[in-house]
């Protein structure tokens, strides 16, 4: 098999990856309250709170107009709040309330149930491997981006 075909294949095969960890864990982010896409809000901001919407965007990889719909969404929730910018007032910034911050928990132990049965009966250096391994393809990607867009991928 030539290179460009496995590359295709490769490719293929991480398409129907992401499907299928879609259909894994979107009913598992409804049972704790949440859409696709907001665990990654969550997670983003337990990371680093008080964002600007762009930055979060950026930190997503996903196009502003993605994170201003969901911002909306997470703070009618009550999840998150948004905070004018102490130094520039036509900036805000987002926070986690409370209730986001007590999503939190439930959002990892989301992640590592799926963790477990995706990786069940990998070893540990096949896992340390796999994750290289996918860190180098997000990294590409990310390079790649999306040129109409200053590297910002598609909205998810």
């Amino acid at each position: 098999m030539k290179r460009s075909e496995r590359e295709r294949d490769v490719a293929w095969e991480i398409f129907r990856l992401c499907r299928i960890l879609q259909s894994c864990s979107c009913p598992r982010w409804s049972e704790i309250g949440l859409y696709r896409g907001q665990p990654f809000v969550i997670e983003a901001l337990c990371r680093r709170e008080g964002m600007t919407q762009s930055e979060l965007a950026v930190a997503m990889h996903v196009q502003p107009a993605t994170i201003t719909h969901m911002v909306q969404h997470m703070q009618r929730a009550g999840l998150i709040e948004r905070q004018s910018d102490e130094r520039d007032l036509r900036v805000s910034r987002v926070f986690l309330t409370d209730a986001g911050r007590a999503m939190a928990q439930p959002v990892e132990d989301v992640c590592r149930v799926i963790g477990e049965k995706a990786l069940g009966g990998f070893t540990t250096e096949e896992c340390a491997t796999l994750h290289g391994l996918l860190l180098r393809l997000r990294d590409n990607l990310i390079e790649y981006g999306d040129p109409e867009e200053d590297g910002a991928l598609c909205a998810t």
